[in-house]
């Protein structure tokens, strides 16, 4: 990802941690585990649906308006290509991840702060 929002946490009985996505936090470090990292794919795949909802709202606007947007394959594939690039690079950092459907402890958020470099 290139835009985020990276959160400092406190969990109870562990510490400082930090927890890393835009709008909900979906990865967070693993506490046990140096380069794990804990997916909580509830939060995101809620992120998607947000993203996909912003899009959808975006070209029924641009619609409205009258514009009319022209597409070129070579904008399709390089756009397809983009998308298997990200996806890719998702799958190998958390390729030794545990994947939850939450987070099954209480956070309290001490900093937050938009990003944008590529995390975690």
């Amino acid at each position: 990802m290139t835009v985020t929002i990276k959160r400092v946490v406190i969990v109870d009985g562990s510490g400082e941690d930090r927890l890393y996505g835009l709008p909900f936090p979906y990865i967070t470090n693993n506490v046990s585990c140096t380069g794990c990292y804990e997916v909580y794919v509830g939060a995101l795949l809620l992120d998607l649906l947000v993203y996909s909802l912003i899009v959808f709202l975006l070209l029924k606007a641009v619609e409205k308006l009258g514009l009319i947007l022209k597409t070129h394959w070579l904008g399709v594939a390089a756009g397809t290509l983009v998308s298997l690039w990200w996806v890719g690079w998702f799958c190998l950092i958390t390729s030794d991840s545990s994947f939850l459907l939450k987070s099954d402890y209480p956070v309290k958020i001490v900093h937050s702060e938009l990003s944008f470099q590529q995390y975690p």
